[in-house]
């Protein structure tokens, strides 16, 4: 199976799921299964995959090995996001102690709201918290009562979070964040919209708020494309595109796409938007059809589809771009030009970035 078929049937597996479809037989004859397991850990989908395909038709021909080991995932998967579940409500009781309400972004978001029917389809790094910047240190002092640490003490004089904070009993870190989106793009989705959209939630027992259907979309765009820059790399986020796909299918018409749409273009950045859009559609998400799509998006759609065959182009297209996006940032103001020549005047940074250009 090459990897080309191998992604495309990821892919047609994943649209089946925010459908509620479990029709997987006709992927049955193009399976190579190493290959195809191997893709969807890559992609980080691969407790989806396996929860998707623990219930498929029986047609399709798995060995008595491929079934365990797609078991075996799928249990271990829906066990770690019960965990992160849980850490996230403990954290919510802590900050709660403070007068706090945290806002949970992306996958914490969708653990508490259940928006996947299985808790293993959604794999977790960490739990993005929102908090407004005048309770930060005191929701760091708080949590830092009850064990929890800081875990490196980088940061980046426009960080938009406080540096993680972890404690050896929770399964995943957790970033406590004043702004939504990264320095320079904070001004494209600010805090003070999210919270004030937020749904408050309380059949978990403590005091939890969560983004409106179409903050939550735009949030989802926004941070593939703008803070991660996926559509100028050409990489393709499956695991954030099946976020997309489940939140616009769940949520139909209460997401306002004309409001995203418009805040893209009046930002200009119509191609990341239109790039995020073909993607989310190709992962089954019931989003508007675009009427007209820009000849550079469509161009930057099939680089992606090409560099998710050729993953050694898509490391040399990081490794080359990657360079010119943060120098852009750092020459955005004055307090970060003045911040990079003083790192150049240092060996280690120069150490650093070559390194950085050589990594594969």
């Amino acid at each position: 199976m090459s990897r080309a078929t191998a992604f495309c049937a990821l892919c047609d597996c994943l649209s089946r799921i925010p459908s509620g479809s479990q029709r997987s037989g006709e992927l049955a004859d193009k399976f190579r299964w190493t290959t195809f397991i191997t893709l969807a850990h890559e992609y980080r989908v691969s407790g989806a995959v396996a929860s998707a395909l623990e219930g498929a038709s029986p047609s399709v021909p798995q060995s008595r090995e491929i079934k365990a080991l797609l078991s075996g995932i799928a249990s271990h998967d829906r066990q770690r996001s019960e965990r992160v579940q849980r850490e996230a409500i403990e954290v919510a009781d802590i900050l709660n102690g403070i007068g706090v309400t945290p806002f949970f972004m992306k996958g914490g978001a969708h653990l508490l709201t259940r928006l996947y029917p299985d808790l293993a389809m959604r794999q977790m790094a960490d739990l993005d918290i929102l908090v407004p910047e005048r309770c930060v240190n005191d929701c760091v002092a708080a949590l830092k009562k009850q064990g929890f640490a800081q875990l490196t003490n980088y940061r980046h004089p426009r960080s938009h979070h406080h540096p993680p904070l972890g404690r050896a009993d929770l399964p995943v870190p957790i970033e406590l964040h004043h702004s939504v989106l990264a320095h320079p793009h904070c001004d494209f989705l600010t805090s003070e919209e999210m919270l004030s959209s937020a749904l408050q939630l309380s059949e978990h027992g403590v005091r939890v708020a969560t983004p409106s259907p179409t903050y939550a979309a735009m949030h989802n765009i926004a941070h593939a494309q703008l803070a991660d820059r996926d559509y100028l790399y050409g990489r393709v986020d499956l695991r954030g595109l099946l976020d997309l796909a489940l939140l616009a299918n769940v949520y139909g018409n209460r997401i306002d796409w004309n409001l995203i749409n418009q805040r893209f273009i009046d930002a200009r950045h119509r191609h990341a938007f239109e790039y995020h859009i073909q993607w989310g559609r190709r992962l089954g998400a019931k989003a508007p059809s675009l009427s007209s799509i820009s000849p550079t998006s469509k161009l930057l759609w099939r680089r992606a589809v090409y560099q998710a065959r050729k993953p050694k182009m898509l490391s040399l297209s990081v490794r080359l771009l990657r360079p010119f996006v943060l120098l852009r940032r750092e020459l955005s103001e004055s307090l970060l030009r003045q911040r990079l020549v003083r790192n150049m005047l240092t060996l280690d940074w120069w150490k650093r970035h070559l390194r950085m250009l050589g990594d594969g």
